[in-house]
């Protein structure tokens, strides 16, 4: 059974487990607008717009439902 409803969509906060761009710390999303097949996902610090596939949402391995603190990977 899939974890996203679309009727709780809107408005919902996720945390993505990488970065959506490369080099970002974008790990903090809410849902702003919600289509047939996508929602689109505001980032929380750079205001920046992405369009992610619903059924992505449900992957838990790249999101996380809320948002959380994630570990910091340290390049030493």
């Amino acid at each position: 059974m899939p974890r996203v409803q679309r009727r709780f969509l809107l408005h919902s906060r996720w945390t993505a487990r990488v970065p959506l761009a490369n080099g970002s710390s974008e790990c903090h999303f809410e849902v702003i607008t919600v289509e047939r097949e996508h929602v689109t996902l505001r980032a929380v610090l750079t205001r920046r717009d992405y369009q992610v596939q619903i059924e992505a949402l449900d992957d838990p391995g790249a999101w996380f439902l809320g948002w959380r603190s994630l570990p910091r990977s340290d390049p030493s």
